[in-house]
């Protein structure tokens, strides 16, 4: 593999899973060198990547679903070199844990990608360019992401032609989209506890449940002012039982939705095991 020569064992092991697929995407070996020298090596953003070609280029699905299970059934090992010593492991940040969360939760694409039945479409990693919930009209519901395009990726991006599908973003955009949303919804989530709770002071678990609710909307002190009013009040069973009582929790399945109320069940069960180790269930 003359091409990727610079490439070191590990992550020629790490797009290996990606084998089924080439023949179909017609990616070269000088291709896969290429893409992955402009993202910094990053394997993962490659494989991702890649089951979006494979799924816009109609590849047969038990094709793509086998490579998604080789991704997911890898042994997550991190790279090293055998003349180096191994760094003392750190935990990861809310940050990293958290974009790993949302790729699980929101997957992770680079052309406009249509979600439920009400007229949402999301691209990157749960980047919601036309949300309903924003305006009546379109102009409305659009404005917000607009303004993010313009202020991260200037003339570079048409925004109109991405909505449209005519036009993808790179994943270095993707992760540039994602850094500002994360961000944003971080600052979000800290600014909901001003009185006795401190959103630094909880365990890395619940901030990042805490953080999933802010991203969707499901926790917000506009439409959700009783659940807020429990966290800040550190009564994390009552705040628990209160989350759940959500009209689009209660709809998901009718607005075709379904894969909230697992996510949403599982933030619920983070509230209810701090509400646990406090001795308050």
């Amino acid at each position: 593999m003359k091409e990727a020569g610079t490439l070191n064992n590990f992550i020629i092991g790490e797009i290996m899973v990606l084998v089924p697929l080439l023949g179909y995407l017609g990616w070269t070996k000088t291709d896969i060198f290429n893409k992955l020298k402009s993202n910094n090596n990053n394997t993962e953003a490659l494989k991702q990547e890649a089951i979006e070609e494979a799924k816009q280029q109609n590849v047969p699905e038990q094709i793509i679903q086998q490579v998604q299970n080789n991704i997911n059934n890898r042994p997550q090992v991190a790279p090293q070199k055998a003349t180096e010593q191994v760094p003392t492991r750190q935990e990861p940040s809310v940050y990293d844990s958290f974009r790993q969360k949302l790729i699980d939760n929101e997957g992770l694409v680079t052309r406009a990608n249509p979600i439920g039945n009400r007229g949402e479409i999301d691209i990157g990693i749960g980047h919601a360019m036309l949300n309903p919930n924003n305006g009546k009209t379109k102009t409305q519901q659009t404005a917000v992401s607009r303004r993010i395009f313009s202020e991260l990726f200037g003339n570079s991006v048409n925004f109109d032609a991405v909505l449209n599908g005519q036009q993808k973003i790179t994943p270095e955009q993707v992760e540039q989209l994602a850094k500002h949303d994360i961000n944003e919804h971080l600052d979000r989530a800290k600014d909901l506890f001003r009185d006795a709770v401190r959103f630094d002071t909880l365990p890395q678990y619940l901030q990042e449940a805490l953080l999933d609710g802010v991203y969707r909307g499901d926790i917000s002190r506009k439409d959700t002012p009783n659940t807020v009013r429990f966290m800040n009040a550190n009564n994390w069973a009552a705040a628990a039982k209160e989350y759940l009582k959500r009209k689009d929790y209660r709809d998901a399945i009718k607005n075709n939705l379904a894969g909230i109320r697992p996510r949403m069940e599982a933030n619920q069960k983070a509230m209810f095991q701090y509400a646990r180790e406090l001795g308050q269930i």
